[in-house]
């Protein structure tokens, strides 16, 4: 047997794996991981009366190597529906994720000032604040598309 002969074995199986791995090792360009979160109704008094804080809130565990400073999401609803994007903080009650750490991500998505309240009265106010926690209380997932990094 010589070199020859085994030719197009060689070449068949070189073929193989080329192709064969390129096939197998096909990466997703928008792998996101999908993790639970929610839109919670913070009340504080500020210069001029009851503000109304709607944050985003979610822990993420960071399988980097790198300490994150923050995450980019997109909201989802029970079904899966997208109903918003942003990006959130995960500064919020340290300086950040450590690699292999899980930590809280949030970020403030509406404020409705004491100003604000005054300025259209307590029933519009409290319209408005019953409008706006039917929709964002529908958060039930959050989907982490990237993450910010420490330099």
């Amino acid at each position: 047997m010589n070199f020859f002969s085994i030719l197009p074995y060689l070449t068949y199986f070189i073929f193989i794996i080329i192709f064969g791995f390129g096939i197998s090792t096909k990466v997703n360009a928008h792998d996101a991981k999908k993790v639970p979160c929610m839109v919670d109704i913070i009340y504080n008094d500020d210069d001029v009366g009851v503000a109304s804080y709607f944050v985003l809130k979610l822990q993420y565990k960071n399988q980097t190597g790198r300490k994150i400073s923050g995450v980019s999401v997109f909201i989802k609803d029970k079904d899966g529906n997208l109903i918003g994007n942003s990006d959130a903080s995960c500064k919020v009650k340290s300086d950040g994720i450590n690699a292999g750490s899980t930590g809280q991500c949030e970020k403030v998505l509406q404020k409705i000032s004491g100003k604000m309240m005054q300025t259209i009265g307590y029933d519009v106010w409290i319209k408005l604040l019953e409008e706006q926690k039917k929709e964002l209380q529908k958060a039930n997932s959050c989907d982490v598309i990237g993450a910010s990094f420490y330099k």
